[in-house]
């Protein structure tokens, strides 16, 4: 019995790695694997960056033993959403992207404790399509998209095609943040690009859905959005307001912004009891699901994903219903066409 299902978790196929050691001329991306520290360093423009990645990310073993400590019995995995994943599948005319999903295909196919999220090339949308029917029919049950492509958001009428299949096809498309576009200078400094960007990155992405008129396109797309939604349901109150005050707001959509907000999903991931509760209480149980960011080391992933749960005091229903009845449903193969 799957009682609890975590809908944001992340792994890398090791062909992925594979592949970018071995182009690295195209890009300037390349796996460093020390004692001291692992991940990917970015060579551009004459400058170098190094961004760490926990060696869970590739490690199967590891992340069974995982999930049997804390009590996850089922993740639905997905790529992280690094930037420069995008840049070199780009650079490989899509052999990264394919290889990730065929990684996490491999990964569903050897154990009844995995879900697998398509990771599509949005940056161009037949590419994209042409992906998700190739995914869809390994066994992924759904996508993973950036919370903005490029820049761009999903109210864009060039992903509407896409946007179109997935509510067509009734899978689930998780919406993941990355870096702003454009960049800002003002998060340069703490990790604020993590600790603050990522998460106005999804409010911007959800309030280009919601006024954008993308629920009024597609009224049964389903989304789910990572760290709780980022800043934006904790400001319904003020979407409200300005749908009320300004006329352009009111020109795609004739109810209020919170009657759509209610319409989306959202992960556990606040790091934060009453923040929890109120997305709860704003949204609704059946609209929130379980989220731990494995297995991100930074400290930034939910490392008790049980207490969590409890410090909500739902009742059985509503606990049920966010530690997997929803997550199970959103994700369930028998439900997704793959004509």
């Amino acid at each position: 019995m799957i009682r609890h299902a975590d809908i944001h978790c992340h792994y890398l196929a090791p062909s992925v790695v594979r592949l970018i050691n071995g182009t690295t001329h195209l890009h300037g991306v390349s796996f460093v694997d020390l004692k001291d520290r692992h991940g990917v360093q970015i060579d551009r423009n004459g400058q170098t960056r190094f961004i760490a990645v926990d060696r869970r990310m590739t490690d199967l073993s590891e992340r069974l033993r995982y999930m049997d400590a804390v009590g996850i019995d089922l993740q639905i995995a997905c790529a992280p959403m690094y930037d420069f994943l995008f840049d070199v599948d780009r650079a490989t005319d899509g052999e990264l992207l394919r290889r990730q999903n065929d990684g996490v295909a491999a990964m569903v196919a050897s154990s009844g404790r995995f879900r697998g999220l398509a990771a599509l090339p949005l940056y161009d949308v037949d590419k994209a399509l042409a992906e998700l029917d190739r995914a869809l029919n390994l066994g992924l049950t759904g996508a993973v998209a950036q919370a903005n492509i490029e820049g761009l958001d999903f109210d864009d009428a060039r992903f509407g095609p896409f946007l179109a299949e997935a509510e067509r096809r009734r899978f689930v498309i998780f919406v993941h943040p990355s870096a702003i576009h454009p960049p800002s200078s003002r998060l340069d400094e703490f990790n604020l690009s993590v600790v603050v960007g990522f998460t106005i990155d999804t409010a911007i992405a959800i309030s280009r859905v919601i006024f954008g008129g993308v629920l009024e396109r597609f009224p049964s797309l389903n989304l789910v959005f990572a760290h709780a939604g980022g800043m934006l349901p904790y400001q319904a109150g003020r979407l409200d307001r300005g749908f009320r005050t300004y006329p352009q707001a009111r020109t795609k959509i004739t109810n209020l912004p919170t009657d759509y907000l209610r319409r989306l999903h959202f992960d556990t991931l606040t790091h934060s009891r009453l923040a929890l509760r109120y997305l709860v209480d704003m949204v609704g149980s059946d609209r929130v699901l379980l989220g731990t960011d494995y297995p991100f080391f930074s400290g930034m992933m939910d490392e008790e994903p049980m207490t969590t749960l409890a410090s909500l005091e739902l009742s059985q229903e509503e606990y049920e219903l966010v530690s997997a009845g929803n997550a199970l449903r959103l994700t369930d193969a028998s439900g997704i066409r793959t004509d």
